[in-house]
């Protein structure tokens, strides 16, 4: 009794402390970022069939936000609260994992490693899906342990149910949990033979439940992001890759200094010895990485049986495995959030490596200080990052004119992309669903012909002239007259709206870059709407009255009006 009490405490603790972590620094001043406004967006419309309908990841996730906004409120802080909630429980999941894995001891540190786990603490603060699928993927962890351990039907249950979950909440997590149940096939093949045909009965059903939605879902995935349909290029492209971002994926597992979250950084290693100083390094990068690495190789390699750690680390090995080869065939591109499913079992695997060494306090001891040192003192740590962007700062430019419905604002990406507030009445359109991935507006840039024959292959030829060209094509001129500034009343605002986030190269910088051969290794997207805002400001300085140009952190709109 007096141990259960103690182990109450300790996890009560522990709880508590990773609520604190995740609560510094939990109402961002800038706002949003791109991929949290689309997120409010989609969960914020009026039913649940148009917000099931806008997501392009499992609708799990979006229809509890959907709720949340409801019934909780709509403030930054709010529905960050909402990550923050699922961030927090997942910690007693993680120790009844542990504890079902071996003991009571050993889910105290599984629980503690995921309570200090600082892209953990990250993403408990974000509006994305990523804190309830670590949640449900630790959920899903208890269940396949139980189900190891005692294969009968309630176990294959809940860990069927679990599994559902997972990939309603991102797509990609079908391939984890498929090669969760290759995992566990072979464990139960090799192990417990006499379970093979409730095994397969299991099988069975979660094959005809799991596949229907799996394929609506990985259908939606792949004509989004993969080329297909109205898209000609991969959108994977913005995000570039070497060796060395594996090693940054890596570190943002298990170190408390992360980095690279939004975006991989090339060429990372080296950055990271050049640009650290050596005790910072050791301390917080090194040494972490280190015991985690040799943690986890400890738990895999203890028995030369199979094990319930090797159905953990297969599933893991193999979801990575796909990953990375379709990442090096130009078909994907890995980045850390793309790699949260793996995290929970990653983490089980070296706490039950921490729990059978020698020194286990020591270095637990270590990894927790250390985490929690560089969490409250270093300005850039997992909780006080603001994200990029900064939505609020864009909508507070546009905020400042009187602007109404007969107004037009054209934005970088999507038009709805700053709503959460930017409440005013105007015309929203974008670079993107206007001149990118609309045949005529990209007729006007490359003309007819180069817009028939433009796919992902000849993209890059396609576009290589209008992105190395000094002066913007007359024919855009002729579309943005005909299209926008005919129909613009007198007196009324045309808005170019630019965010140095996706605005990233200057004039000079495309002049360079498509006469090079970098050319084809930068993003086309990215280039493009560079180009087209250049282009844009330029043409309606030559057809509208200039008002002002206004800037706010990587916000800068140019505010034009109609005057005849």
């Amino acid at each position: 009794m007096r141990n259960k009490t103690k182990t109450f405490l300790i996890l009560a603790g522990i709880i508590l402390l990773g609520f604190l972590l995740r609560i510094i620094g939990l109402d961002k001043p800038d706002g949003f970022w791109y991929d949290e406004a689309i997120t409010y967006y989609s969960a914020s419309l009026n039913s649940i069939f148009e917000v099931v309908k806008s997501t392009v990841h499992g609708p799990l996730y979006f229809t509890l936000l959907h709720f949340w906004i409801k019934f909780i409120g709509e403030s930054d802080l709010v529905i960050r609260l909402f990550s923050v909630l699922t961030g927090v429980l997942t910690i007693p999941i993680m120790y009844l994992a542990g504890k079902e894995l071996k003991n009571s001891n050993l889910g105290l540190i599984a629980a503690t490693l995921t309570g200090i786990n600082s892209l953990f603490i990250y993403y408990s603060q974000e509006v994305r899906f990523y804190p309830l699928l670590i949640f449900l993927v630790a959920i899903n962890a208890l269940f396949l342990i139980k189900s190891a351990k005692k294969p009968d039907c309630k176990n294959f249950t809940c860990l069927g149910i679990s599994m559902l979950l997972v990939i309603s909440t991102y797509v990609l997590s079908f391939l984890f949990v498929f090669f969760e149940i290759i995992a566990l096939w072979i464990y139960i093949y090799f192990e417990k033979k006499d379970f093979l045909k409730i095994f397969y009965k299991f099988l069975m059903s979660l094959t005809l439940v799991g596949l229907i939605f799996t394929f609506f879902a990985l259908n939606n995935f792949i004509s989004t992001f993969m080329g297909i349909g109205k898209y000609y290029r991969n959108t994977f492209d913005v995000f570039p890759f070497d060796l060395s971002v594996l090693f940054m994926i890596f570190q943002n597992w298990t170190t408390p200094q992360i980095i690279g979250l939004t975006n991989n950084i090339t060429g990372y290693v080296e950055k990271l010895f050049l640009n650290t100083p050596i005790n910072e390094l050791a301390v917080f990068v090194l040494f972490p990485m280190g015991i985690q690495l040799i943690t986890f190789l400890k738990g895999i390699l203890e028995k030369k049986k199979l094990t319930i750690i090797h159905i953990l680390a297969i599933t893991i090995i193999g979801f990575l495995g796909v990953e990375i080869i379709a990442t090096l065939l130009n078909k994907f591109s890995i980045v850390t959030r793309y790699t949260l499913v793996c995290v929970p079992f990653f983490i089980l695997i070296c706490s039950y490596g921490l729990f059978i060494m020698k020194k286990t306090r020591i270095l637990m001891t270590y990894l927790v200080l250390t985490s929690i040192f560089y969490i409250i003192t270093v300005p850039y740590s997992a909780p006080k990052m603001q994200r990029p962007e900064g939505q609020k700062l864009g909508a507070a430019l546009l905020n400042k004119y009187p602007l109404n419905e007969k107004d037009i604002v054209l934005l970088p990406l999507v038009p709805y992309q700053l709503d959460k507030h930017f409440k005013k009445k105007s015309k929203r359109i974008s670079l993107e669903s206007t001149f990118i991935n609309d045949k005529k507006g990209l007729a006007s840039i490359i003309g007819n012909e180069n817009a028939q024959i433009l796919n992902a292959k000849t993209s890059y030829d396609v576009f290589k002239n209008y992105l190395s060209s000094k002066y913007a094509p007359k024919s855009l001129e002729k579309f943005l007259q005909k299209k926008y500034y005919n129909n613009l009343e007198n007196g009324r605002y045309f808005i170019i709206v630019e965010n140095k986030s996706f605005n990233i190269y200057s004039k000079r910088d495309l002049n360079f870059v498509t006469n090079s051969v970098e050319y084809e290794k930068q993003s086309i997207i990215f280039m493009l709407l560079s180009k087209l805002t250049f282009d844009i400001v330029d043409i309606s300085y030559d057809n509208l009255i200039p008002v002002s140009i206004d800037n706010n952190g990587p916000w800068v709109i140019y505010i034009f009006k109609k005057d005849n």
